[in-house]
């Protein structure tokens, strides 16, 4: 849960204050602790997303070292804003092939 800051920069942008995040068990799992972040700035990427559409994606390292691409979806209620990060999966391509006998 994200508060904005009573800070504005000079693009009109706004910070955002971490209150605390709830990571689920299978989102730790693959990405271990949530993002350790108190503050959210214009400048990051999910502080680009926060002050634009409130939908993006942002990448993050798993905990195998590889970097995934995660889909961000954010809510307000004007007071509080959620932000729901989860990872984009993968379409595989699967086709069908017949052969004849």
């Amino acid at each position: 849960m994200l508060t904005p800051t009573l800070r504005e920069h000079e693009d009109g942008q706004t910070s955002y204050y971490v209150v605390y995040s709830i990571p689920s068990i299978p989102f730790t799992d693959e990405f271990g602790e949530p993002l350790d972040l108190k503050f959210v700035n214009p400048n990051h990427d999910l502080g680009k997303i926060l002050n634009n559409s409130g939908h993006g994606e942002i990448v993050l390292p798993d905990t195998k070292a590889f970097f995934r691409t995660c889909i961000v979806q954010t809510f307000s209620n004007k007071f509080k804003t959620f932000a729901l990060i989860y990872p984009k999966q993968a379409h595989s391509s699967r086709k069908a092939v017949h052969f004849r006998n």
